[in-house]
């Protein structure tokens, strides 16, 4: 069992995660469903909730639980990139899906590997507190 300390979720951070989500952009129509399984224990919601947000000038990413899902936007531009929707599961949390934005303006990737890999480097930034 991970025993590593969880952050504090006061209300400077609630505040700061509220400014950067209200500063993002929407999602365009354009999106792709990648099919992506992965389970998060309630220990793990905890860490979610604290969110992603920049640190310095080379991160690149900000990552909000919302109700029902996490966000990650691009820190420079505010182009929302990835939704995984959420739904209760066995006294966890579970998605089954990636949400990619494909609108050419805000993002060129079109590669379904590339797409999870990124969101399992982020989830794992997450939870974890290493950007490695």
């Amino acid at each position: 069992m991970d025993r590593t300390p969880i952050p504090a979720l006061d209300a400077e951070r609630l505040e700061e995660l509220r400014a950067w989500a209200a500063a993002m952009r929407p999602m365009p129509k354009r999106r792709a469903v990648i099919p992506y399984r992965r389970r998060f224990a309630p220990r793990e919601l905890a860490r979610l909730a604290y969110g992603l947000v920049p640190e310095s000038m080379d991160d690149k990413w900000v990552g909000v639980l919302r109700e029902g899902c996490v966000d990650f936007f691009r820190s420079w531009t505010g182009h929302h990139i990835y939704r995984l929707p959420l739904r209760a599961a066995n006294g966890g949390i579970e998605t089954e899906a990636i949400i990619a934005n494909r609108g050419p303006r805000q993002y060129r990737d079109r590669d379904a590997e590339h797409d999870i890999e990124t969101v399992e480097r982020l989830l794992n930034w997450m939870l974890t507190g290493d950007p490695g």
